[in-house]
Formats: C-alpha cells, structure tokens, sequence
C-alpha cells in the first residue's frame, strides 16, 4: 500500500498518516505535521499513554525511466 500512497503524494495530493508509535514506521521520506499523547491501556501498553504523529508522505523522486523529460537515445 505505501508504494501506492507514495505514487499519490507525487501527483499532487496530501498524503497523511497516522502514525501510533510503532517500531516500524518509516524514518524517510515523511515529514511529522504534530505529534499528540494518547491514553493507552495499561495492560495492553505497559504504559498510560503513548506519542503518536501524523504524518505527510513525501513523493518518491522520479526514477531516471519515468523522467518525461529526459531525452531516449
């Protein structure tokens, strides 16, 4: 699914996620808009709350086979 909201984020469209604090989540190619404690479930979490982001996904740079304007020798 990313590939493709990446896709979408390239063609001009915002692109944001929710981000619940996991390991996982991408380092690149996203930028963090807010970030906000949520209450969490003691027994579940381990901890009372837990930071969450929202996220924007940045396009994916162009490869140099999908460049329009690069000439085709």
């Amino acid at each position: 699914m990313l590939p493709w909201l990446r896709r979408q984020a390239g063609e001009a469209a915002a692109v944001l996620v929710g981000d619940p604090g996991r390991a996982y989540c991408p380092t690149e190619g996203v930028e963090a808009l807010a970030r906000y404690l949520v209450p969490t479930s003691l027994d579940l979490e381990g901890r009372a709350q837990r930071e969450t982001r929202v996220l924007r996904l940045l396009p994916l740079p162009a490869s140099p086979d999908e460049d329009p304007t690069r000439s085709r020798a």
